[in-house]
């Protein structure tokens, strides 16, 4: 089987590298693999890292560029110019351990359904010093949410995780491509496997399939990821109101009390690392964003 790996990036050459550095080390055949580069508009230096990287590269790696549109409208620009079979996802600040595209393969060979899609592991590179607000993200469902996972074998769309998940070019080519109205990196790749799950869509889990997300974590970051998420879930909620029941618990419940309910509940530890009122200030935009855009009569 070959598998084309679809990386979208935006003005992130430092960890693009990495990124391309460890898909170097593969120990699948580098004749039954390629990388696609999507660069979504950059100013800085990612073109020329690229095209450096290809001259020294012992795999297929490929360049296109488009106008500033988001990663959505740049991983489907990816897709319509794979040659593999299979369409792996994942980011720019996504390091991959060396058997990553052949534990992705050997779920696929296992499961030749073209509805069949395969999700890989991502956690904090080893080297890290890990928080416990960085844990809470990695697994409680805010960032990551692995350890939720309740059946490998049929894991809910919401786990559709584009730093790390394979699906079969056709099917997508078939039955829908990304929605390019996220201008984010936040819910794009959910609400894209929302509707393929109507088309059939079965994801299994695989562990073994593992990558790490490099990328630095603080209060700021975590509040301006937030705004994002909020604005994104309008969107995602405004194109399917069929799920607004699925979430009208945020409209009837007292906003005050379900923030407090999130943050009373999380560690005490990270408190220390990211003040209760930042993560009030954070949760309450993304919820009142929801509330205000999906539920306005």
């Amino acid at each position: 089987m070959r598998i084309s790996v679809i990386i979208p990036t935006y003005n992130r050459k430092g960890i693009l590298a990495e990124c391309l550095s460890s898909l170097f080390k593969q120990s699948y055949s580098k004749n039954n693999f390629e990388i696609i580069v999507i660069d979504d508009g950059s100013v800085d230096e990612t073109e020329s890292l690229v095209r450096m990287k290809i001259n020294e590269a012992d795999v297929e790696l490929r360049y296109l560029k488009q106008q500033n549109r988001g990663p959505a409208a740049a991983r489907n620009l990816g897709i319509k110019n794979a040659k593999g079979e299979i369409i792996l996802f994942i980011g720019d600040d996504i390091i991959s351990s060396p058997i990553l595209l052949e534990e992705h393969i050997r779920y696929h060979k296992q499961c030749l359904d073209e509805k069949v899609a395969v999700l890989g592991y991502v956690t904090w590179p080893p080297e890290t010093a890990i928080t416990p607000f960085m844990e809470w993200l990695d697994e409680s469902g805010a960032q990551f949410g692995y350890r939720l996972i309740k059946d490998p074998e049929n894991v809910l769309y919401r786990f559709f995780y584009t730093s790390n998940v394979s699906v079969k070019r056709e099917f997508l080519l078939k039955h829908g491509l990304f929605d390019e109205d996220f201008p984010y990196a936040a819910l794009e790749d959910i609400e894209l496997a929302y509707r393929l799950k109507d088309k059939g869509l079965r994801i299994v889990y695989n562990k073994d399939a593992l990558a790490y997300h490099k990328h630095r974590i603080d209060k700021k970051i975590f509040i301006k990821r937030s705004k994002i998420v909020g604005r994104s879930m309008a969107i995602f909620h405004l194109k399917h109101p069929e799920l607004k029941e699925e979430y009208k618990v945020f409209a009837k419940l007292n906003l005050t009390a379900v923030i407090k309910k999130i943050i009373w509940n999380l560690p005490y530890s990270i408190e220390k690392i990211i003040p209760k009122k930042y993560l009030f200030a954070s949760y309450s935009y993304m919820i009142t964003n929801y509330i205000k855009q999906s539920y306005s009569e």
